[in-house]
């Protein structure tokens, strides 16, 4: 008796089994989707911000407003200052699309107001002593400016994007687990289901091992193909929802920049193939071990 042989079909289990690990495939594909997207949405932030830096220029000492000449002195040292690629000041209808939401897009009420100047600096990123030796040229040619080199914000989206990471990898472990129980109690069922089937290998001298190989080969393939079914269903839904290879179109422009791009590269299409075979390895050591259990319980 080296290969198994098949056992009668229970339609009950096998669409209830399917349909589980569909689920939980879907779930573990949503879950590694979201791992990764927040790896790449935290270093698309981190660098993009590491690169860029935001010079605030107010009005000097008695005066309402920042001339256009002063203006475009500070931008001239800016823009020589070694490590800088480029320096832009912003214009006054960008500084009140910054300022519209909080309050409104009244053009007369936002041209009353003396807003500070911005000035968009854009660094090479090679020399950390960049953002010293700006502070230095702007204490200099205007004091009253302030630098903001985005470092608290980078240092509250590394641990972010990790507390995120590790959430996807804890909900990855409980379907897994909730995995191996539902087929541990699926095999059972079946193992009771098909006991006469059992008894009758008994008598012609079958052993545990092989009885156990019989349903551990049949929950094997049925997890294998429902989990597949469910990370086909998560990218086809993925893929409808303009995450994988997202087009800027319509609404999804606007928000273009806040989210992760997640077109299917390789690292991520084989995290995901890796999800049925990984299913798959769970409910074999949960089916062999729950079929062992339960005869060895029957015949105690």
């Amino acid at each position: 008796m080296s290969k198994p042989l098949p056992l009668p079909r229970d339609w009950t289990s096998t669409w209830l089994s399917l349909f589980v690990a569909s689920a939980m495939g879907f779930l573990a594909s949503l879950g590694v989707v979201v791992s990764v997207g927040a790896d790449r949405l935290a270093d698309s932030w981190t660098s993009e911000l590491a690169a860029r830096a935001t010079v605030i220029v107010p009005a000097p000492s008695g005066q309402e407003r920042v001339t256009p000449e002063q203006l475009a002195a500070v931008v001239e040292v800016i823009t020589r200052t070694p490590g800088v690629a480029g320096a832009r000041a912003l214009s006054q209808a960008e500084m009140a699309a910054l300022v519209s939401p909080w309050l409104g897009d009244d053009e007369g009420v936002i041209g009353d107001l003396p807003l500070p100047h911005l000035i968009d600096v854009v660094m090479t990123g090679e020399d950390p002593r960049t953002e010293a030796r700006l502070r230095q040229a702007l204490s200099e040619a205007a004091p009253l400016a302030e630098l903001d080199a985005h470092g608290r914000w980078i240092d509250r989206l590394r641990p972010a994007s990790e507390q995120v990471r590790q959430l996807a990898f804890t909900a990855l472990g409980l379907v897994g687990l909730a995995s191996a129980l539902v087929v541990a109690l699926a095999c059972s069922a079946g193992l009771s289901a098909q006991i006469a089937v059992v008894d009758v290998l008994k008598l012609i001298g079958a052993q545990d091992r092989y009885i156990s190989r019989i349903f551990t080969r049949r929950f094997r393939w049925l997890v294998l193909i429902g989990s597949g079914i469910g990370v086909a269903l998560a990218v086809l839904m993925l893929m409808g929802a303009r995450i994988f290879g997202m087009e800027t179109a319509g609404t999804v422009e606007s928000v273009a920049p806040l989210l992760p791009t997640l077109e299917p590269t390789p690292l991520l299409l084989g995290l995901l193939a890796l999800v049925p075979i990984l299913f798959a390895l769970i409910a074999t050591l949960a089916a062999r071990i729950s079929v062992r259990w339960t005869l060895r319980r029957r015949e105690g």
